[in-house]
C-alpha cells in the first residue's frame, strides 16, 4: 500500500529556516517522510493506527479541546511526548486505555 503522506516518494519537500554554509536564511530541503519512515509504503497495520488518530483528533476537536487539555483530563502528563504521534498515527507503542476509552466514546 502506498503511504498516504509521501505518495510513495518516501519524502517531502519543504522550506527550512536556519544556518546554511555559514549564512542565516531559508532554502529548500527534502525531508524524510515521517509516516512510512522513507520506505514509501504503509502496511495495513499503519493505516489502522492512521485511522485510529484520525478518529481521536476528530473527536477532540469537536470536543474544542487541545491536545494539552485532553490529556490533562485523561490523566495523562500534558507533556506525554507520544499522543500527538497517537493522533497521527506513526506511535508503536502501546496506545494508553484512557486513550482507547475516550476515542470509542
Amino acid at each position: 500500500m502506498i503511504c498516504p503522506d509521501c505518495q510513495g516518494r518516501g519524502s517531502s519537500t519543504g522550506i527550512a529556516h536556519g544556518t546554511f554554509n555559514g549564512r542565516r536564511g531559508c532554502r529548500e530541503m527534502s525531508f524524510r517522510c515521517s509516516f512510512c519512515k522513507g520506505s514509501g509504503e504503509a502496511t495495513p497495520e499503519m493505516m489502522k493506527r492512521r485511522e485510529f488518530g484520525e478518529r481521536l483528533t476528530a473527536k477532540r476537536r469537536a470536543e474544542d479541546l487541545s491536545q494539552r487539555e485532553l490529556c490533562k483530563r485523561l490523566g495523562i502528563p500534558d507533556d506525554y511526548p507520544m499522543y500527538s504521534r497517537i493522533e497521527f498515527g506513526s506511535h508503536e507503542g502501546e496506545i494508553p486505555e484512557t486513550v482507547k476509552a475516550y476515542a470509542e466514546s
